[in-house]
């Protein structure tokens, strides 16, 4: 192992070949998950499925320029990536609107065929407008979530798990709007917006067990 800089300043590319001869060393039948320059997440050294989704719903949602011209970069909450604490505390009218996506609850069959296995993860999108019009954010921002959604066989399906895709079904669900989600205002009066999606994914119980 090459001995770290006294600095404290890594040079890239040694943390990527520092990254990937671990990867290797602790997950040799892992194949296909190598961190890269390219996505320069050297810290990643495994890619579970269910992250894996996490991140391809962001994908969605992030590769629908509609969307992502009514919220701003800055105010797309992700739960995921270096940032350990990405919830603002206090919002000024600059934060918002702004857009999450947080893991809900889930179910799981360990034997669902006798040769599968499921996993079935639901997601919450969660919208902060900071704007009592309905016509000003709330319709127009939950109708591009819509549209971004309607994408997802291209980018879930791509996802692969042992050489394998395993999604199998995305499904948008109920979606509530009220004016009193204490959590997502953090005391600015406006719209808000929940709604829950589910993503079924499938696996050979052979790959998981060996």
């Amino acid at each position: 192992m090459k001995a770290w800089l006294d600095s404290v300043t890594y040079a890239k590319d040694d943390m990527v070949t520092f990254g990937s001869s671990l990867y290797v060393s602790l997950a040799k039948l892992n194949l296909g998950n190598e961190p890269t320059e390219e996505d320069s997440e050297w810290w990643v050294l495994y890619m579970d499925p269910i992250t894996q989704v996490y991140n391809a719903l962001w994908t969605l949602l992030e590769s629908h320029a509609p969307l992502t011209q009514l919220v701003e970069l800055r105010n797309r909450i992700k739960f995921s990536g270096t940032n350990t604490d990405p919830v603002k505390a206090e919002v000024l009218t600059a934060d918002l609107p702004e857009l999450r996506l947080v893991p809900l609850s889930g179910s799981s069959y360990l034997t669902r065929t006798s040769s599968s296995s499921t996993i079935l993860q639901q997601f919450r999108v969660e919208l902060s407008t900071g704007d009592q019009r309905v016509d000003a954010a709330l319709f127009p921002i939950q109708w591009e979530v819509y549209r971004a959604l309607c994408n997802w066989v291209t980018t879930l399906q791509a996802l692969k798990w042992n050489s394998k895709a395993y999604v199998t079904t995305l499904k948008a669900g109920e979606h509530q709007q009220g004016v009193t989600n204490t959590d997502l205002q953090r005391g600015i009066k406006g719209w808000s917006l929940l709604w829950s999606c589910s993503v079924e994914m499938t696996f050979t119980t052979t790959d998981l067990t060996t």
